[in-house]
Formats: structure tokens, sequence, C-alpha cells
């Protein structure tokens, strides 16, 4: 995080209306300092990507924190006293094991975190782990019963495949943020952005002098109207992404907000959708059953349109690849609404694990990542 002075400034500069909802994202290396200052300034929720409380597998992702580091961290944010604590954790990680995995959950729940978010460990091409000749167990499946089974018994409950919620977490004040009809913009090299048509971010790297030079060309740049690695969503994309967001969550998919949104039916507009019901992945609410919670990472690319899948590049295929960079340049469309804020920060370093897979982020014009050959 930066220092107490910068993220006055940060704050000062960042305006949240009333019906607003801002949240953090704290390295466990941050300065602590700056913690008083978002809570001073209105900060209801902190997240901290602890991934492990094991110290060798937090540094197979070049995570350098200690397990003491990371307490004394939490144990801080704790007396600063946030309404709302979220802890992140990653299994799958090399030499990790169902045990330490569930050594690491208890070990969280002694911080007594509102939220927990559980990511399995998706391993990008040219990344530390991408590039080692190690080999192990995969035992991503077994990692997330086990992590799910242990928060409900423990009195959470789950929002989606990652997230877990207290029971005794506190209701908020503000509206609820709606990932389905409000926008967020995320701040800080790296952090992605959503509006109503629009899915953007920086460019990606995981070579440390390429990470430098686009952290500098982000510092360097003066309009951030314009907004040149993304990709726009026609009102085909945009009900694609409704159903998507719509599904994978608690809430299920709302028939009702989806006709009054697009006027149409989902189920005439994708017939298909019918095969999650017959597969016994959602129930006849349109809301996730067990089996699909836990497996629900395949629903996003089982939607794809043919458009972005044509457009859509895989890491795996451009890693190698030698094509031209295309930019493309897209005015940021200003009143889009947008009702939320994300803090984005990891130190210069591109994470092992990430959360939406490979061939789902896409750039329009067909841009490739260029990323390549960098081994």
């Amino acid at each position: 995080m930066p220092g107490a002075e910068q993220t006055e400034a940060l704050v000062i500069g960042v305006w949240v209306g009333g019906d607003g909802v801002c949240t953090g994202d704290d390295s466990s290396q941050g300065l602590v300092e700056s913690l008083v200052v978002l809570h001073d300034r209105g900060l209801d929720r902190i997240s901290i990507g602890v991934q492990s409380f094991i110290d060798s597998e937090a540094l197979s992702t070049q995570r350098r924190q200690t397990s003491d580091q990371v307490k004394a961290a939490l144990t801080r944010i704790r007396e600063v006293n946030f309404p709302t604590l979220n802890i992140d954790l990653i299994y799958g990680l090399p030499g990790q094991t169902v045990k330490t995995w569930l050594q690491s959950l208890k070990t969280a729940l002694v911080f007594q975190p509102e939220e927990l978010y559980l990511y399995p460990l998706y391993v990008r091409p040219l990344t530390g782990l991408g590039i080692s000749d190690r080999e192990w167990d995969d035992i991503r499946l077994a990692c997330y019963r086990t992590g799910r089974d242990f928060l409900k018994a423990q009195g959470y409950t789950q929002v989606s495949m990652r997230m877990f919620r207290s029971n005794t977490a506190p209701e908020t004040s503000a509206p609820v943020y709606c990932c389905q009809a409000d926008g967020m913009i995320g701040l800080g090299c790296g952090a992605r952005s959503y509006t109503t048509s629009l899915h953007y971010s920086n460019d990606y790297a995981v070579n440390a002098k390429e990470i430098k030079s686009i952290i500098e060309q982000y510092n360097n740049t003066e309009d951030f109207n314009l907004v040149n690695y993304g990709f726009e969503l026609d009102l085909e994309e945009q009900k694609r992404r409704f159903i998507l967001i719509s599904v994978l969550s608690e809430e299920g998919l709302n028939l009702a907000a989806y006709r009054d949104r697009f006027h149409s039916e989902p189920l005439k507009d994708f017939p298909e959708l019918q095969q999650l019901i017959e597969l016994n992945l959602v129930n006849q609410n349109w809301k996730l059953t067990e089996l699909g919670f836990e497996r629900s990472d395949t629903f996003g690319s089982w939607l794809f349109s043919e458009t972005v899948r044509s457009h859509s590049y895989s890491l795996l295929k451009s890693a190698g690849a030698n094509s031209p960079e295309l930019e493309l340049g897209i005015l940021l469309r200003i009143g889009d609404r947008v009702k939320a804020i994300h803090l984005s920060h990891n130190n210069g370093r591109a994470d092992a694990h990430d959360l939406i897979p490979a061939e789902i982020w896409f750039a329009s014009s067909e841009r490739l990542d260029k990323k390549r050959n960098r081994r």
C-alpha cells in the first residue's frame, strides 16, 4: 500500500457518492499506517491476499511475506476496526496438501473475517509456476470440498464458488452493489473496470522489466478518459454477461430483472441455458445447486459467443507467437453509471493465479498479448 500521506491524497482525489461502496485490496507487506487514513475516510471493507499461512506455500507463488508478518498485519487491521475484513486464500499450491490447506483455513478464522475468498490455483503462462518443470498432484477439487464444508460448519454462507460470508457479518447501510447492473472503476495499474458496455484494464505482463514498463506508462498517463485495452460489449454480449454474473452468485438469475432490462426472455435468447437445469447445475429457480457451485468455472467459456471466441486470445497459444500489437482506443463513456471503486495494488508483481481463465480476457480488434518469448 502507499504511505499515509499518499493514501490521504488518493482518497481526497476520489469522490464516492452516498450510495457508493469503497473497498481496498492490501498487500500484507503494505504500510499499515495507511489503514487509519482509509478507515477515517469511510472505507468499510478491506481485503488482504494472504494466499497461504504456510510460508513454503506462499513462497512458491513468489509471495515473500512470512506467516508472522501476515498475522501481525491482520492484527493491526482488526485493531483499526474495519466493518468487513476479507481474507483471500489459494488452494492447489505446489507442496500443499488437504491437511495444510485446512490449517490455513483454521488460522484465517482466528481473525474472524466477515468474508473469505477461496481461489483455485490457475497457472498463467510465463509466470514462475508456468515455466517451472515441477509437477504436483492436482488436489484442487478435494481442497475445494474440504474448505466449503469446513466454512459452512463454522457459520459461513457460500455466496459463489469462491466467496463465503460469515452469518455474523454486518448488514451494509448502503444499497447492495449489483454486479449485473452497476459499474465498477478500478483504480491503480492492473485494476479491471466495468461499465454498461465496456470491460477494460491495463496490459498484462509477467517479466519484471515489462511490468515496470507498464507501471511507468500508467504513471505517465495524463488522460484517463481513453481506454486502449479492453472490450466493448454489444447488446448480445451484455445479455450474456448479465446471465453469467447472475447465475454464478447466490441470488441466481432473476428472470424479471432480465426482462425489465432487455425486454426479452433469457431462454428465448439462449435456449442452451436449459442444459444447466438438465445437468442439475441450477435448480428451477435458476440458482446454483451444490454441483453448480463446484463446477461454475466452466460456465463462462461455455456461454461465450462466437464473436468473442474469434476475438479472444489464448495465452497458451500466444506465448510463443510473433504477432504485431494492435492498439484500440475507445473513448470512456463518463455517463455510464458507476457505483463501486476497487483499489488494486500488487507491489508490481504479477499474480501466479487468476480468477478469470486465460481465454476469457480478451481485447478488441484481435489485439494479441505482447508478452511472448519471455522465458
